[in-house]
């Protein structure tokens, strides 16, 4: 029988409750297409009997964690936007497309709890340096 991951599942729930496509959740969560598939059409057949589907409950983090995760995705979303209206075009584009790459990447990756924990730190400091060093 195979293993479940619950923090996928979740997270599978969390974009389809916001009405999200298959395609959005594929490219968001760098899950597989066919397992979001999978899970949309187990959601959407507990939703036709009204019945809540039975999604394990995820990891909390501390209070700390989630404030220190809301810094680093709004100092990242700032940068992105400063690149993309004060640079020229090009350079913009150029930029946003190996940001876009590299988070793609990072998705595909199989991540150790020590690794996911440093990623969004490693993530905020490669992209700080990337965008500095090309401006």
């Amino acid at each position: 029988m195979p293993r479940t991951n619950p923090e996928r599942n979740y997270l599978v729930y969390r974009s389809w409750q916001e009405g999200r496509t298959i395609d959005e959740m594929a490219i968001l969560t760098g899950i597989p297409r066919s397992t979001i598939g999978y899970y949309v059409r187990k959601f959407n057949r507990y939703a036709k009997m009204q019945l809540e589907p039975p999604i394990p409950v995820t990891v909390s983090h501390s209070e700390a964690e989630t404030y220190q995760s809301a810094l680093t995705k709004t100092i990242g979303v700032r940068q992105i936007l400063d690149l993309a209206l004060n640079a020229d075009p090009q350079t913009a584009y150029y930029k946003l497309n190996v940001l876009k790459l590299a988070m793609e990447m990072i998705n595909k990756l199989q991540l150790n709890p020590e690794e996911k924990k440093r990623l969004p730190k490693e993530i905020q400091n490669w992209a700080t340096l990337f965008i500095t060093q090309k401006s």
